[in-house]
């Protein structure tokens, strides 16, 4: 009896390669999701360092701007501290200066002011010249040049103590005279000067002012008795106006 020939070979390949292809595909597949994860992993750890090391960036840069502050915060109390001490200096300066001045400026005034009020200090101030005023009362500064004549006579007479070295000789013994006591003698003189204007200005108002009053009320030149000027027309006239006014 026959026996039945062996199967194919071609049958028995087929069915062996199908399983392997299914491995390698498998494996392959695995394998490239292996390498993407591990890119993107590798991706990963690469912004880590570089957000890493800008952190690290940024605090170094918050460090020294920390330090930075500080430091300004150190020049600005030193500048302050000495901004206070040079103002301090400042008004010190300032006072002294003032104080400095002071008595130059009263020497100034008595000097310059003279020849305004007509007077002219001659041998040392021991003789007087009066002369004509260039400055009149009815002047803007004639006030302000009044004030700075009483200011001498008090810097002078008082604190200088002027007046009282005055008083106390009588107003002699000029040969050993300070220059206090001599610029005090002149601003009085000075003082008796601007006063002459002053006395002089309301003369001549007073005048001005009647011969105003004598053209409007036509009165005559001649002066009237005193027991006819209350009786007259003249003495209605003026009583009325003074009234009035």
């Amino acid at each position: 009896k026959a026996m039945p020939p062996p199967p194919p070979a071609t049958t028995q390949s087929q069915t062996t390669v199908g399983p392997k292809n299914s491995n390698n595909d498998l494996i392959e597949a695995t394998l490239a999701q292996t390498y993407a994860t591990a890119d993107h992993l590798t991706s990963l750890i690469k912004h880590s360092t570089s957000l890493r090391l800008a952190l690290r960036a940024s605090i170094n840069i918050t460090e020294d701007l920390s330090k930075r502050h500080s430091e300004l915060l150190r020049h600005s109390s030193e500048l302050s501290a000495a901004a206070e001490r040079l103002q301090a200096e400042e008004t010190m300066l300032t006072q002294h200066a003032e104080e400095i001045g002071m008595p130059l400026k009263h020497y100034d005034a008595v000097d310059r002011i003279g020849i305004l009020v007509g007077v002219l200090f001659k041998d040392g101030g021991r003789t007087v010249v009066r002369g004509l005023a260039k400055l009149k009362v009815d002047n803007d500064d004639f006030a302000e040049v009044l004030g700075k004549i009483d200011d001498a006579v008090d810097f002078f007479g008082n604190e200088c103590g002027g007046k009282e070295v005055l008083e106390l000789h009588g107003g002699k013994d000029a040969q050993h005279s300070s220059g206090s006591l001599e610029y005090y003698r002149r601003a009085i003189v000075l003082q008796e000067a601007a006063l002459f204007l002053i006395q002089e200005a309301v003369v001549d108002r007073i005048k001005q002012t009647s011969s105003d009053v004598q053209a409007v009320l036509k009165l005559p030149r001649v002066p009237i008795a005193a027991d006819k000027l209350e009786a007259s027309l003249v003495y209605t006239r003026f009583h009325g106006i003074s009234s009035r006014s």
